[in-house]
């Protein structure tokens, strides 16, 4: 009787992202997330991004979130949906490309099932971030552009394929540039078909301008809500708010590091898997082909995160999906050697795969273990929220450092009560998430404020605007009994601060 070795593969592949997925729909929002979830929010309600509310983050990711928050609700679980679905196109995507590259299926299921249990494992604070979804949409474009089209329908897919790649440059802005290694592929591929030069190139220059276009429609949105000026100048925060230490470190120092932390620095699961898949000698005709392609998105990708030089775990989400689909194939290359027909080497490739990812993952910032905060928020699931409650699971859960997402819902409860709808606030202590869950805005446009200087003087605060101190705020003692002095009394609500107006 003829037997499958991959069945068992990938019916753990399966149910690891399952469970993965699981878990992304019941993260709540952190702080970088409570600021796309308010400016998205005004977005919706006619106020423009960086004219209106001002966050240092691309503009896509507004739309994003307001797309979401369109189509399920404005809730913390509409992005988290959203994600989700990205995250399934992702996994079918790389299903998709391991076939058509790699020989076989099963390792693009493989790397598809890694991406998952690495963002899952980066957590509710690093993910739902702009190259959570700007990844996914590269990944999309680069299963449009290798499909084997038909004549007629390469055009149409070329132009889906730039579009795809534009949406994502609006995310993150290096991650439209990879219409460029896309492009050469359409070129080399039609010319090695005996394709003559100018349809060579017809396809490739039509997913370059598909590519220009989301950018040209924001442009030209912003130039008519008269906001291309605060346009401009978020995205050179956003690019060029790190840009001084290109004059202290050297570039090839920094984009050494970008590689260092996207490779070894996030993931052990990931960094044995791409180690495998270069060490192993090819099993498929394509595979050289196919690693050189993704390795150029890559390099792209990881050169824009040299640029900006933060280097945080969000820095790398966009280039976790092409990372996963090469580790997926390292380790499919290592399972067909040790693996199949030999009961030593199974259960060593099993222990392999435990191992790993307890060696080294993301989310280490976090006070828990990934695998005691996938136990909570399992009881949650299958207990319907009777066994453990959304609030205790995320009096649990949902604090990293000073952030805590329970105290600030109980200030945002207390800011409802006292303070009418429509009433904007000061919160000190970089706390948009406070803005998110009161339903209030900013006094001064500022979500969060820049740490460059602004170009225009920020508006004094109103009198009659409240005033809320995070637990960890920049305030000396002094500051604080000159602000009881001017404002009144204040009230402590879960260790922020409040000072609310005085009644004339």
């Amino acid at each position: 009787m003829e037997q499958d070795p991959d069945l068992w593969l990938r019916t753990a592949a399966w149910i690891v992202i399952a469970m993965s997925i699981a878990q992304v729909l019941v993260f709540s929002f952190g702080q970088d997330q409570g600021a796309y979830g308010t400016v998205a929010r005004g977005l919706l309600h006619g106020q423009v991004p960086y004219r209106d509310l001002w966050s240092p983050h691309p503009p896509g990711i507004f739309f994003v979130f307001a797309t979401a928050f369109g189509l399920f609700g404005e809730n913390m679980a509409a992005p988290r949906l959203l994600e989700a679905l990205c995250l399934v196109g992702v996994v079918l995507s790389c299903r998709r490309l391991g076939g058509v590259f790699f020989g076989s299926r099963t390792g693009g299921l493989l790397g598809g099932a890694t991406a998952c249990l690495v963002h899952a494992q980066s957590d509710f604070w690093h993910t739902a971030q702009p190259g959570s979804f700007g990844g996914a949409l590269v990944m999309f474009a680069l299963v449009a552009t290798t499909h084997d089209w038909s004549r007629r329908r390469l055009r149409a897919a070329a132009l889906l394929a730039g579009l795809l790649v534009g949406l994502a440059g609006t995310l993150e802005p290096t991650l439209g540039i990879t219409a460029l290694p896309l492009g050469l592929y359409l070129v080399l591929t039609r010319r090695r078909d005996g394709y003559v030069l100018r349809r060579q190139v017809v396809p490739a220059l039509l997913l370059i301008l598909g590519a220009l276009v989301p950018w040209t429609l924001l442009f030209i949105w912003f130039s008519a809500m008269q906001a291309a000026g605060d346009l401009g100048w978020a995205l050179s925060v956003f690019q060029f708010g790190h840009a001084a230490r290109w004059v202290e470190q050297s570039a090839p120092h920094l984009l050494y590091q970008a590689l260092k932390e996207a490779l070894f620095e996030q993931s052990a699961l990931v960094a044995a898997g791409v180690i495998a898949a270069v060490a192993v000698h090819p099993r498929a005709t394509r595979e050289k082909q196919g690693l050189l392609l993704v390795a150029s998105i890559l390099a792209l990708d990881l050169a824009g995160v040299a640029f900006r030089s933060s280097f945080e775990e969000r820095d790398f989400a966009g280039a976790l999906p092409f990372l996963s689909l090469v580790a997926g194939l390292g380790l499919y290359k290592l399972w067909r050697r040790i693996g199949p027909g030999s009961l030593p080497g199974t259960l060593a490739f099993a222990a392999l795969l435990l191992v790993l990812p307890l060696m080294r993952g993301p989310g280490r910032d976090l006070p828990q273990s990934y695998w005691e905060r996938s136990r909570l928020r399992l009881t949650y699931l299958l207990g319907a929220g009777k066994v453990l409650g959304r609030e205790e699971l995320d009096r649990q859960l949902d604090h990293v450092g000073d952030f805590n997402l329970q105290s600030a819902r109980a200030v945002a409860h207390f800011l409802e009560e006292k303070v009418p709808r429509g009433t904007r606030l000061e919160v000190r202590g970089t706390e948009p998430i406070v803005y998110f869950l009161s339903h209030r805005l900013p006094v001064d446009r500022f979500v969060m404020h820049p740490e460059e200087p602004v170009p225009a003087e920020l508006p004094r605060l109103a009198p009659e605007a409240p005033l809320v101190l995070s637990p960890s705020p920049t305030e000396s003692v002094e500051d604080r009994q000159r602000l009881a002095r001017e404002l009144g009394p204040p009230t402590t609500v879960e260790g922020y601060t409040v000072f609310l107006p005085r009644q004339p």
